[in-house]
């Protein structure tokens, strides 16, 4: 939509957006406004109903500036979270228009229903950040030029608080498109390496620590999980750590963050057919976020809490070199695993990472993965599923995610299905021969990879978006980020 969207002086802006709520007369300030005209002139279309994210249009008759009225729905049921979807219906209209800056006067009615207008500013924030976002870095010559097509924007207006949380957004929206940007790379470039290459260069851009284990460091660790799935590629395995330490040196356990990255998926040896091999670039999305997490937590979130992640990056591929069905893998803490399907890998190399992690005995442990297929069927594309060993840690979360408007939904850790990855062979399967629970199931598998005592929690992720809407442009997703982010801000709060 945009080249670039930054915070500057908007006072004299050529596209203004108010809001009106459906249930409510306009407020009251907007009549004393300088534009006072033309907002009761957009708010008064037909078309501007006050209903969520609808649009009304009117122009000042002296200035020429655009007048955006856009609904907020129902005062009641408004949520400062909901102009994530309404301030990018609003800024794709910018877009439409090529407007070079946009001045929000949503203070009145936020006065109206009572709202934040730190968190409303937030949420803005990232709606427009989000729409700087593009997917042309592999256009070629044959396409139409689009990139020359956008322009910069400079968005502003507010008070303070508001003013405040807009910046906020814009930072947080830099570090999901981070999070796109990776996920949208194709396989022939995103190899394992070459994540860890943007991982080298985040630390370096932001003052964390990054090491690369692969080859030998592999072995001498005994990530044997990583080591089997990731063997039969030319591109090798590597498991990566990236590590924020803050200002203020802390003695406290950190918290520690772990992404499945598989930058291909071909199912191994139980091969994937009829087309499903399409689209498992996206295997390696879990990763992507976690980086674009560290981003944020680096730039914007800054916790007094260490935080570290680890990625799991590999390929599965197929050669004679590949891991088989019926294999048995014997992890670093001993336990056993007979290979039943090489479909299954993500929860193989995840469990190396768990173990590592749980074994430092961390504040918290959280897991990010494009797991499970089951998880989708039973919540859909938008609706991440969560597992969490510790009702506390559990309820955190939930309301952090409806704190930041990115929602999550907890599944069980249902301990009657343990028993279907027993195995007669090793210590259990990687798979359940049973078809039913199948989030579930692999849910109880990683846990058997974490104390008792250790707070955890593990997120099965769509992790893109395979429409395009407002707030949640096509592609790439950061999903459970905001949540993630916004516990750890309140938890480790200074």
């Amino acid at each position: 939509m945009f080249e670039s969207v930054r915070i500057g002086q908007a006072e004299k802006a050529e596209f203004v957006i108010v809001a009106k709520f459906a249930d409510a007369e306009l407020a009251p300030a907007y009549r004393k406004h300088a534009l006072a005209g033309a907002i009761k002139a957009a708010a008064g279309r037909p078309e501007s109903t006050g209903e969520p994210g609808r649009i009304g249009e009117a122009f000042d008759e002296r200035s020429g500036v655009r007048v955006v009225c856009v609904g907020l729905g129902k005062k009641k049921k408004f949520q400062p979270g909901d102009l994530r979807t309404i301030a990018a219906g609003a800024g794709r209209r910018a877009a439409a228009v090529k407007a070079r800056s946009v001045r929000m006067e949503f203070g009145p009615a936020l006065e109206q229903a009572g709202a934040d207008e730190a968190d409303a500013g937030r949420a803005a924030g990232e709606a427009f950040g989000l729409l700087s976002w593009n997917n042309l870095a592999f256009k070629g010559k044959a396409s139409d030029g689009a990139a020359a097509k956008r322009q910069p924007l400079t968005i502003g207006g507010g008070g303070k608080a508001f003013g405040k949380g807009l910046a906020l957004g814009l930072a947080l929206a830099e570090s999901a498109n981070l999070t796109r940007t990776l996920s949208e790379t194709p396989p022939n470039i995103a190899t394992p390496m070459w994540m860890a290459e943007q991982a080298r260069r985040l630390a370096n851009d932001t003052g964390m620590k990054c090491r690369v284990f692969a080859g030998q460091d592999l072995e001498r660790e005994r990530f044997t999980g990583l080591i089997n799935v990731g063997k039969a590629s030319e591109n090798k395995p590597c498991m990566i750590r990236l590590e924020y330490t803050p200002p203020k040196k802390s003695k406290q356990p950190p918290a520690v963050l772990i992404g499945k990255t598989m930058t291909y998926d071909t199912g191994g040896l139980s091969l994937k057919v009829n087309n499903g091999m399409v689209g498992m670039k996206r295997d390696k999305d879990g990763g992507c976020a976690v980086l674009g997490a560290m981003h944020a937590i680096a730039t914007t979130i800054r916790p007094n809490r260490r935080v570290v992640a680890l990625l799991a990056a590999a390929e599965n591929s197929i050669s004679d070199e590949a891991y088989r069905p019926d294999d048995v893998i014997t992890y670093r803490n001993g336990v056993t695993v007979e290979v039943t399907n090489t479909d299954a890998e993500g929860r193989l190399v995840l469990c190396d990472l768990l173990a590592d992690a749980d074994a430092d005995q961390p504040a918290v442990l959280m897991d990010f993965a494009t797991l499970t297929g089951a998880a989708r069927v039973a919540l859909g594309p938008d609706l991440p599923a969560m597992f969490a060993s510790h009702d506390g840690l559990a309820q955190a979360l939930l309301r952090a995610g409806e704190a930041a408007h990115d929602p999550c939904w907890r599944l069980p850790l249902w301990a009657g299905y343990a028993g279907w990855i027993d195995s007669k062979v090793a210590d259990m399967n990687n798979v359940s021969a049973r078809p039913m629970a199948g989030s579930i199931v692999a849910a109880l598998y990683l846990q058997r990879f974490v104390s008792p005592t250790t707070e955890w929690a593990h997120f099965d992720v769509y992790a893109w978006n395979d429409a395009d809407r407002p707030g949640r442009p096509e592609g790439g997703e950061a999903q459970a980020m905001r949540g993630c982010f916004e516990m750890l801000r309140t938890r480790f709060a200074d």
